[in-house]
Parts: structure tokens; C-alpha cells; sequence
């Protein structure tokens, strides 16, 4: 069986939540005709919450990406390795 990984994961119910939260329950909560801002409710919540959706997973790629670039820890298991195989 294959491991997905983190991000993977995150990713996955990050788009269930933006699908549940783009369905009809949630809509039909914001389909006043009233404005905020003179904006209507609905169209606030669906830029606002596409916004959010767009950050969140600019946050789960770019973190991974950061994480992957970073130089290896001190004691990590690579230095470790590394050094066992310098004194054989």
C-alpha cells in the first residue's frame, strides 16, 4: 500500500471542505439581498472564502517547498549515515 503523504492529505480535505462550503446549504445562508460594503452577502462570501481557499493552499505547497529546501538538521539521520560510512 502506497503512503500519501502530508500534503497530499491536507490538500484532499481542503478540497472537500471548498466543496461542501461552495454546495447548497452553505450558499443558501448568504442569498440575502442585502449588501455589505454595497457588495451583495453572497458574492462577498464566495471571494472571500476563494481567497482564503487560494491561501491555504499556497501555504500547504510553498511550506512543503521550504521544508524540502531546507539544509539538513545537525544530528540528522543523513549526517549520521554519512559519517559512519567516512569512518568505514
Amino acid at each position: 500500500m502506497r503512503r500519501i503523504s502530508k500534503r497530499n492529505e491536507s490538500i484532499v480535505v481542503l478540497t472537500i471542505f471548498g466543496v461542501l462550503a461552495l454546495n447548497y446549504p452553505w450558499l443558501s445562508l448568504f442569498s440575502h439581498t442585502d449588501l455589505v460594503f454595497g457588495i451583495p452577502i453572497l458574492y462577498l462570501y464566495l471571494f472571500i472564502l476563494w481567497g482564503i481557499f487560494i491561501i491555504m493552499i499556497a501555504m500547504l505547497i510553498e511550506g512543503e517547498n521550504i521544508k524540502d529546501n531546507a539544509p539538513p538538521r545537525k544530528n540528522s539521520v543523513l549526517q549520521h549515515t554519512r559519517n559512519l560510512k567516512r569512518n568505514h
